[in-house]
C-alpha cells in the first residue's frame, strides 16, 4: 500500500499521449503501447508547447491571411 505521499502524487499525475489525449486507466494504456511517448503532468491539462518544442522546423510551406504552414520533422 502506497504512503500517503504517494497516494497524493497518483491522484494528481495525469498521463498524455502524443497527440494530447488523457489516458484514464491502466487498461487503456495497452491501446497506446506503440506510440512511443507518454507525457504527463501533476494535474494540469497537455502542455502543446512541450510538443511543439520537439518538432525540428524543415521549411516554410505557404503564408495567408490564416496564418502559416510549416514542414516540420518529429
Amino acid at each position: 500500500m502506497p504512503g500517503y505521499k504517494e497516494q497524493k502524487i497518483q491522484d494528481k499525475l495525469r498521463l498524455f499521449t502524443i497527440k494530447g489525449v488523457e489516458v484514464y486507466s491502466y487498461e487503456s494504456l495497452s491501446n497506446v503501447h506503440n506510440l512511443g511517448h507518454l507525457y504527463y503532468s501533476f494535474g494540469e491539462d497537455f502542455n502543446y508547447q512541450i510538443r511543439y518544442s520537439q518538432l525540428k522546423f524543415k521549411k516554410e510551406l505557404g503564408k495567408g491571411g490564416f496564418g502559416v504552414v510549416n514542414l516540420m520533422y518529429d
